[in-house]
């Protein structure tokens, strides 16, 4: 006898972005009035990109150095309409993931292009104190900024010579991609992961760094993890919450 119950209810996207707005964006890649989709942009589509872009930007922290968060809105917004019509509809993929997805990557991006020209120029888009305060890590008393620096950079060297030499550490291209990530997490995790007012890193925003940085889903991060794993438990030991 089947168990009486109420009806599961279909979980929604967002309550901003929706059936009416996924709609929106199929009517409007179609249409070919001008007018037309100047109305359904402004009715519909303006208030929910501004507002999934918003929401990007601060769950996943992807906060630009030196720049406020209304250019860094205003840059990745314009870009996701720059992109606006290379959404498949008929791919199967909702198109607030896909554009969500763009957003992520694009300021992701731009924050690790910022922090290399950082560490290349550290008068670059940033003041004296803030670039030398920008390091942190777990327990400020007990590593101090100099141990954490030799640490990451003996991490970076260690996998370096790994993704040289494929061959000889017994690497697939999978790992040598990973490896290649994870060399690129440790040099600038002081600027791209840091969660506001803590000196640990996010554990979510470090497997969406990996993911887009790589293209692996997470199973396939941690199928190529096995490697690294050992280096990869000394960083979180100083800098993942």
């Amino acid at each position: 006898m089947a168990k009486r119950g109420r009806k599961p209810k279909e979980k929604e996207q967002t309550g901003y972005f929706c059936k009416r707005e996924e709609d929106a964006v199929v009517e409007y890649l179609a249409c070919e009035d001008g007018e037309r989709k100047n109305e359904i942009y402004n009715s519909v589509l303006r208030p929910a990109f501004e507002k999934l872009v918003e929401s990007v930007i601060r769950r996943y922290k992807l906060y630009v150095p030196g720049e406020e968060f209304s250019d860094t809105f205003n840059d990745a917004l314009s870009f996701i309409l720059m992109k606006f019509d290379k959404f498949d509809a008929d791919s199967g993929t909702k198109a607030f993931s896909y554009y969500g997805t763009i957003c992520r990557n694009y300021v992701t991006g731009r924050i690790i292009t910022q922090a290399n020209r950082t560490k290349r120029n550290p008068s670059y888009g940033l003041s004296s104190d803030v670039y030398n305060n920008s390091i942190r890590y777990s327990n400020e008393g007990d590593k101090g900024r100099e141990v954490a620096q030799e640490v990451v950079k003996k991490l970076v060297d260690k996998i370096t010579e790994m993704t040289n030499n494929p061959a000889e550490n017994d690497l697939k291209p999978t790992e040598v991609r990973l490896g290649r990530a994870l060399i690129n997490l440790f040099e600038n995790w002081e600027y791209v992961l840091t969660t506001d007012g803590s000196n640990k890193l996010n554990k979510n925003a470090i497997l969406l760094f990996l993911r887009e940085s790589t293209g692996m889903d997470t199973k396939g991060i941690r199928d190529n993890m096995k490697k690294f794993k050992k280096e990869f438990l000394v960083i979180k030991s100083f800098v993942i919450d």
